[in-house]
Parts: C-alpha cells; structure tokens; sequence
C-alpha cells in the first residue's frame, strides 16, 4: 500500500496541476497552442505554458501527450470534453474573437460539444434577438471588447452579460428573463 501511495504522490507531482484560475488571454493562447500545433507540429513554449495552465496539467505531461498526435487528439476529445467538430472551429478560426463568435452560435443542444469552453456560448434565448441586419452589430462589438476582456479570470467570464450590455447599449432597453 506504501509504494502504491508513493507511486501516486509522484504521479501527482510530476503529471498533476490544479488547473488555475485563467484569464481569458491564457484560454487566447491555449487556442493559439492548439493551432499551431495541428497545423505546423510544433508548440512554442509560451504557448505550452498557457496550455498547461488552462487544461491543469504539468508542462512534462503535456510533453508527453504532444509526442503523438492522435494522443493529444484524444486528451483534447476525452479529457477536456471538446468534440472533434470544436477542434475543426479552433483551426478554422484565426484569433480569439473569430472563435468566441463561433461558440457564441453554437446551439444550446450541442453545448456540452464545446467542453470547457462552453463559457462562450450564448445562451439561445439571446441569440433569437438577433437577425441578420443586428447580429454582425454584436460581433463587432464582441471583437471590440474582447481586447478590455483578456485580463477578465475565466470564472468571471459571462458571454450573457456582454450581450446585455451590448443590447442596452443599442436599443437603450435592459433584458429582464423570467422563467415561467
């Protein structure tokens, strides 16, 4: 039993972190990590020190799961709740922005899709109040933001609260929800 409790102890040392309270410019690098992984093999150290941050894992864990990447693959995918179609928009976004837009849209259905970065989603309640002629009005208003909102802690974060402020903003009107 001793050296099994040993065992883990190094384990926890040596692959374990509890993952921080992140900003929302670490969660910017982790995506850019991700991206520059998948498209050119390699990870900068910035941007594997963000990713280690965000997913609450040791920079040697994480050199080990970037070693394969079907295994890095499949940490992303299992362990990080982030489904295959997420990974596509990460690639196929260019920055933060772009990518918070996507996840903004993603429907309430296929939430759990996003993993931990469903903090960016919008609920479809919000999303019914847009139309074509408003809805570039607030994704240029979220990419105007999302500058003053790096700093924000993840946990702080609230994709709701934007939307709000940018609908006072715009139409001089609070939105009040009620569930009935």
């Amino acid at each position: 039993m001793r050296k099994i409790l040993k065992k883990w102890k190094l384990y926890e040392k040596e692959c374990l972190t509890e993952a921080a309270a992140t900003t929302i410019r670490d969660i910017s690098t982790a995506l850019d990590g991700i991206r520059a992984y998948f498209v050119e093999g390699k990870l900068p150290f910035r941007q594997a020190s963000s990713m280690g941050k965000v997913f609450g894992i040791s920079i040697d864990r994480l050199n080990e799961l970037l070693e394969d990447q079907s295994h890095f693959s499949l940490f992303i995918i299992n362990d990080l709740g982030i489904s295959e179609e997420v990974i596509n928009i990460i690639l196929a976004t260019k920055d933060l922005p772009e990518f918070i837009i996507q996840s903004a849209i993603t429907p309430d259905a296929n939430r759990e899709t996003l993993g931990i970065l469903s903090m960016f989603d919008l609920d479809d309640l919000y999303l019914d109040f847009l139309n074509d002629e408003i809805e570039p009005e607030f994704f240029d208003y979220v990419r105007e933001k999302i500058q003053s909102l790096l700093i924000i802690r993840t946990d702080k974060f609230n994709m709701a609260e934007i939307f709000k402020k940018w609908f006072k903003q715009r139409f001089n009107h609070d939105l009040r929800f009620t569930r009935q």
